[in-house]
């Protein structure tokens, strides 16, 4: 849960009507609101605009359908604390905005495979996919929250936006252009293949250990 801290409190922005990259600070978190401003989240919860840097709307990936609204919130590029590797991590909201809709995601179905199953030589967890303009792909690492279920975790309901995180194997060239995610909707509670386009721009690098 601890990796998770920072992850969870860029998200949080978004529940707050923010979006858009965010990167930490020592222990502060930056974001961007939907408007485009730079915001600077504080330990203690509190925060305030900071001056600068701006987001145009068309780099705001987003889904929306009848039932959902989709947006990208977070794209870092970090390294795994155990294997010291680089990865992909990407956060989103989902909130319902089909009136009386109520869904309940299983994140655990995110692990379903293209060929068998784990046991009998599944290779690639079909529930998400992301891949570059280059045409390489990034498997799945990681979901969080990993067994997101009725049991155990709220219905998503109309209004309001549940964060999640999903960490892909390996990261993009600097000179990419474009990372496309796909998300299976049966994750989700919802029937649709959901696809994401996100702008390179949005990426946070690490400061060290840059690819």
């Amino acid at each position: 849960m601890t990796i998770y801290k920072a992850i969870i409190g860029a998200l949080l922005l978004a529940l707050l009507g923010m979006s858009g990259a965010a990167v930490a600070e020592d222990k502060n978190i930056i974001a961007h609101t939907l408007e485009g401003k730079k915001v600077l989240l504080k330990p203690d919860g509190k925060w305030e605009y900071v001056v600068g840097f701006e987001v145009n709307d068309y780099e705001k990936p987003s889904h929306t359908d009848e039932d959902v609204r989709i947006d990208v919130v977070l794209v870092r590029i970090k390294k795994n604390k155990r294997s010291g590797q680089l990865q992909t991590e990407i956060g989103i909201t989902i909130m319902v905005v089909a009136e009386g809709k109520i869904l309940h995601p299983r994140t655990h179905r995110i692990w379903g495979y293209d060929a068998g199953s784990p046991g009998v030589g599944g290779t690639r967890a079909r529930g998400t996919t992301l891949t570059d303009n280059y045409g390489n792909r990034y498997d799945l690492e990681d979901i969080f929250p990993e067994n997101y279920n009725s049991e155990q975790h709220p219905a998503l309901r109309p209004g309001k936006r549940t964060p999640f995180v999903i960490t892909y194997s390996g990261y993009p060239v600097r000179a990419v252009e474009t990372l496309t995610m796909t998300l299976d909707g049966y994750v989700f509670g919802q029937k649709r293949r959901i696809k994401l386009d996100i702008p390179a721009s949005l990426i946070v690098w690490p400061e060290d250990d840059a690819p």
